[in-house]
């Protein structure tokens, strides 16, 4: 087993689901008041891959390169408003666990760091920015 595998590994045994869970609701308390009051009828869910069927859909081959995915209307793309309140399901957004400790094995980032990160950047299209805003406000981080 190589270096980044052995820290991939170390990295899953100190973050598993629950606490890496934990995190990214850390993560959305921790929001000023002005962002997280935008936040509305938005599920999270960790889960350890992103699906087959997502990684075709969006073009990527190697599973470890989608740490994130946000699925739902953007605000601004909403008409009247924020157009909840008459039995719609939640806009999700998705943690993908095992990609996101790989790329923290790789780069070495600190974990929690990266799920912030993620969690930012998937909020971010919520609020209706697209990767290339998103990598200005960034700075070029990946996500």
């Amino acid at each position: 087993m190589g270096r980044r595998a052995e820290r991939r590994e170390a990295l899953a045994r100190a973050w598993p689901q629950n606490r890496f869970a934990a995190e990214a609701e850390r993560v959305v308390a921790s929001l000023p008041p002005w962002f997280r009051d935008r936040v509305e009828n938005v599920a999270f869910f960790v889960t350890e891959w992103p699906p087959a069927e997502v990684l075709r859909e969006m073009g990527i081959d190697d599973p470890l390169g989608l740490l994130g995915l946000y699925r739902g209307v953007p605000l601004p793309e909403r008409g009247g408003g924020t157009g909840y309140g008459h039995g719609e399901l939640p806009d999700t957004i998705h943690l993908y666990r095992q990609p996101i400790l790989a790329w923290c094995a790789e780069e070495g980032e600190d974990v929690a760091a990266c799920i912030r990160e993620t969690v930012l950047h998937e909020l971010g299209h919520y609020l209706g920015l697209d990767d290339e805003a998103l990598e200005r406000l960034d700075g070029g981080g990946g996500g």
